[in-house]
């Protein structure tokens, strides 16, 4: 898969991938004269597993939900309701190899409507161009230090409109994605 990267029509792709966010991220370094210190509360109650599909033209289709992924809500609640009516015909899902991402029934409703899933070899987080921006969204949303569920969700819609296109650009060209890009 790494030879066929650069051959790849960027202006298609689109990686999927989820990231957990909660109440309790903050900076885990700082600068101050002194021990520099930060409260954060007990995280447990407030995780939330964020899902989305990235490409050139921006983070497509985002949900944010209370616990893990399941093959059911992917299957049924993120693929069926959200990503694939943002997708056009012809696209290419690069997706990881969480068995949630695996069912046979997502494979076949991809192909179903001109999606083509392709799935990144075992261990290749550095393949995958939304693992880089989750990094980004982290970082905005730990600045944010938001406490509670209500300031989770308001702190996750800011951080993901801080992901720009000369962002994710530059985030295909590090992953090795290069035809096409302008």
């Amino acid at each position: 898969m790494r030879k066929a990267m650069p051959l790849l029509d960027t202006m298609r792709l689109f990686f999927l991938d989820e990231t957990n966010i909660n109440a309790a991220m903050t900076k885990e370094y700082g600068w101050g004269v002194g021990r520099v210190a930060e409260y954060t509360p007990d995280p447990r109650g407030t995780g939330q597993t964020l899902v989305a599909a990235v490409g050139l033209s921006g983070i497509v289709a985002p949900l944010l939900f209370k616990g893990a992924m399941s093959a059911a809500i992917f299957f049924y609640q993120y693929l069926q309701e959200l990503l694939i009516p943002s997708l056009q015909k012809g696209s290419i899902l690069i997706l990881d190899n969480l068995s949630s991402h695996m069912p046979v029934e997502a494979e076949a409703l991809l192909l179903r409507n001109k999606v083509a899933p392709l799935h990144l070899p075992p261990y290749s987080p550095d393949m995958n161009a939304i693992e880089f921006v989750w990094q980004v969204v982290k970082d905005s949303v730990k600045r944010i230090k938001p406490r509670d569920i209500a300031s989770v969700i308001d702190a996750v819609g800011i951080a993901l409109g801080s992901v720009t296109p000369e962002c994710i650009k530059s985030l295909f060209l590090h992953c090795g994605y290069s035809r096409s890009i302008t």
